[in-house]
């Protein structure tokens, strides 16, 4: 009987101060709503965190990466090399788990005889043919460049001209890059470095490569990114910076 009455004592409440019981329940939805939101937004953060950076902390390991930057732009050394990452895995093998070369496609920078003359560039590699760049002479990548391993490269518009004058004056050049000599095949319209969002544009490079072509030889053996995997719970920056320092790297 005791809870009967405290229901109708409520019921009489809620009916005596309607505006207030609607404003609390309003309140009340407005908080739950929140917190859900809240929760949502942290796990998709999370999800966005492990699928970018790759961190695979979820399986109690961690990872960092090294990129290699050159102090001289005209240095012959192309990134890490397999023999490095041996070292580092016996140097540092009671502080990390696996060292591995990752072998970046966009926007790397690197040195390439065009012409009579050696210039610093930058290029993108392609495992098939794109649609993303507009072609102004000649013809775009076909099946055939990547089923074969072609040595052809796309050029820039703007390279084009400064090196030949204009683009028709390029076709049928070459570019020489790692002691791979490249036949240009098609000259692109340039593009801006950057993208609206302001994040790296891959199509905004000097000179577009096949991938299979460009990482072969001894170039398959290097990269110029080099990853990190630790256990959960070490000082993986500390460590990074003391693998990144170790032999000048």
């Amino acid at each position: 009987m005791q809870t009967i009455e405290l229901i109708k004592s409520a019921i009489q409440s809620l009916k005596a101060n309607k505006k207030r019981s609607f404003l609390t329940i309003i309140g009340i939805m407005i908080g739950i709503a929140a917190v859900i939101a809240i929760l949502g937004i942290g796990d998709g953060i999370t999800k966005t965190m492990y699928d970018k950076f790759g961190n695979n902390a979820k399986q109690g390991q961690q990872t960092t990466e090294i990129v290699y930057n050159p102090d001289n732009v005209n240095s012959t050394v192309n990134g890490f090399t397999q023999e490095q990452v041996a070292d580092i895995n016996t140097q540092f093998g009671g502080e990390i788990k696996k060292a591995e070369i990752e072998q970046e496609s966009d926007n790397l920078s690197t040195h390439a005889d065009i012409g009579d003359a050696t210039k610093s560039v930058t290029l993108s590699l392609l495992k098939e043919p794109t649609h993303m760049v507009k072609l102004i002479a000649s013809h775009n990548f076909g099946k055939r460049t990547f089923e074969l391993g072609e040595a052809n490269v796309l050029m820039s518009e703007k390279v084009a001209k400064r090196q030949y004058g204009s683009a028709q004056n390029a076709l049928g050049t070459t570019v020489t890059i790692n002691n791979v000599t490249y036949k240009v095949t098609g000259v692109y319209k340039s593009q801006a470095q950057f993208t609206d969002d302001g994040n790296q544009n891959s199509y905004g490079v000097d000179l577009l490569l096949p991938k299979k072509v460009y990482y072969q030889g001894d170039s398959a053996k290097e990269g110029n990114t080099l990853k990190l995997t630790f256990s959960q719970g070490v000082n993986a920056s500390a460590i990074s910076r003391r693998v990144a320092k170790y032999g000048r790297l």
